[in-house]
């Protein structure tokens, strides 16, 4: 690709939001490179002392210095599986790689949507949560617990919904998306399931709309999608 400017995708080969983007990119002729994460064990990577970067796949190949901005969304573990490893094994080899892709991203500086250093602090959904009230956002009242008793007061309000801390895919033969969940009664809580991972409760409120914003510097784009 020579010296010519370019967005870096990383992310996972099953994102469908990414593939959106692409189509985009492609639409409207801007060079970029995407790197799903869960085949790294594929890709060349080398990084010489003088600080050159190259990350290379079949098809093409870059330098780091060629990133004009980069793309952070939702990438994957590496795959090290189909390599035979033994389990501890597999679990040096996948840190290994985690580790090196932390690298690649100081390296990227700031031109990043979004650093996923801020993305990390993101989803931290307690953080989050007291952020929200002390700036003046009205919070539905919240209950982040493994204990049944502490939800029941909630339900004194109505319908209350569950979501989970943090991951929502179950991975494995039978992998499974633990979407925000409608609970109707305190009866429908598994006290012995809950024991075993936390959730968020909050109390149930009636949407009208829905805000997506994006922030750039100074720059706000927002769309509303009534509900």
């Amino acid at each position: 690709m020579g010296g010519l400017e370019l967005f870096l995708l990383v992310t996972n080969k099953r994102d469908l939001t990414c593939d959106y983007i692409v189509r985009e990119l492609r639409k409207r002729s801007l060079s970029f490179f995407r790197l799903n994460t869960e085949d790294l064990p594929e890709f060349g990577y080398l990084r010489k002392p003088e600080g050159e970067t190259t990350l290379s796949t079949p098809d093409a190949t870059i330098q780091l210095n060629q990133v004009r901005a980069g793309y952070f969304r939702r990438p994957l573990p590496p795959e090290v599986e189909k390599f035979n490893l033994s389990p501890s094994s597999s679990q040096y080899a996948r840190e290994e790689w985690i580790y090196l892709l932390r690298s690649l991203y100081l390296e990227i500086g700031k031109r990043w949507l979004n650093h996923p250093n801020h993305i990390q602090l993101a989803e931290d959904k307690s953080k989050q949560l007291n952020y929200a009230q002390k700036i003046g956002f009205l919070v539905p009242e919240t209950v982040i617990t493994n204990r049944k008793d502490d939800v029941v007061e909630l339900f004194s309000g109505g319908d209350v919904v569950a979501k989970p801390l943090k991951h929502s895919l179950i991975s494995g033969e039978n992998e499974k998306v633990i979407y925000t969940s409608l609970v109707h009664s305190i009866d429908d809580i598994e006290e012995d399931s809950l024991k075993v991972v936390p959730a968020i409760f909050q109390r149930k409120i009636e949407k009208s709309v829905d805000l997506r914003v994006v922030v750039v510097e100074n720059d706000v784009f927002c769309v509303a999608r009534a509900c």
